[in-house]
């Protein structure tokens, strides 16, 4: 157990994450429905965490080194929607190892930070989705704890509740018959982190699914648009509120993350021209 997390065990638990999430592809595939039922939420995730591992194997162990690869790794190799908010999530527990070990307080601060990062990625925030189940974390990471690892292991544990609530609050889960898919990732994600940092989250990590990928299960009610437009944009604005707006009325599922002069854009659209030129 530990009474802090610090950069070898956020480390550690990327390259767990990336096994864990390669083993539960195909299960995590297979409930994508919301927001588009492309089946591909488990494949984004992957990737995304590639892309971090990949930025922290050409990073040495120090602190700060591994902050940076961990910021810059899941910022441009996020992938889909879920990727971009996974990198927000990331991003956040990165800045709390960054200058040293994290006690119980800060990491109940990275948590929350978490939780406003990933929301403030989205233009149109969901409930019953990935959000909802970095959100019901957070909470599970207040109070008093002691013990980091016991802390992260309740957040864990809570979130897994919160994904099986999803579809109470996601009528196309429901519908479907499956969780979110995208919270799926970050419990994978989050388990990960605790056993890292020496807690039980009870039980073991996933194993590689012979899942089926269903027939896609639509909302009727949402829109669907034809391409996924995903780029990374340079720019030196503090902010790109004003690009979220005008991506929003071209089209759904609207990202942007970044800061420090690279962001990334994700939006589903039928103009994929007018997307990249605004």
């Amino acid at each position: 157990m530990s009474p802090v997390l610090d950069a070898g065990a956020l480390r550690r638990a990327v390259v767990a994450s990336l096994d864990d999430l390669r083993a539960a592809r195909a299960s995590i595939d297979a409930a994508n429905v919301f927001p588009v039922a492309d089946s591909d939420t488990g494949t984004n995730l992957v990737m995304t965490m590639e892309a971090v591992v990949a930025a922290l194997d050409r990073s040495s162990s120090e602190p700060p080194a591994v902050a940076r690869a961990v910021r810059s790794g899941s910022l441009v190799g996020a992938r889909g929607n879920s990727g971009v908010i996974l990198a927000q999530i990331l991003r956040a527990f990165a800045d709390a190892v960054e200058a040293g070990p994290a006690d119980a307080d800060q990491v109940a601060r990275a948590f929350k930070r978490a939780t406003e990062l990933a929301y403030d990625a989205v233009l149109e925030p969901a409930e019953g989705t990935i959000l909802s189940v970095v959100a019901a974390a957070a909470d599970a990471a207040q109070g008093s704890h002691n013990d980091v690892a016991d802390q992260l292991v309740a957040a864990a544990r809570v979130a897994a509740e919160a994904l099986a609530r999803t579809p109470e609050q996601m009528p196309a889960l429901a519908a479907a018959g499956v969780v979110d898919a995208g919270g799926m990732g970050l419990v994978v994600v989050l388990e990960a982190l605790a056993r890292a940092a020496g807690g039980d989250v009870g039980r073991p990590p996933p194993r590689a699914s012979t899942a089926e990928v269903l027939p896609p299960v639509r909302d009727e009610a949402s829109a669907t648009y034809a391409y996924e437009v995903q780029y990374l944009l340079r720019s030196d604005a503090p902010n790109l509120d004003p690009l979220r707006k005008l991506l929003g009325a071209i089209g759904d599922s609207v990202a942007v993350i970044g800061g420090d002069g690279l962001w990334r854009v994700h939006v589903h659209t039928d103009d994929r021209a007018h997307a990249v030129s605004l």
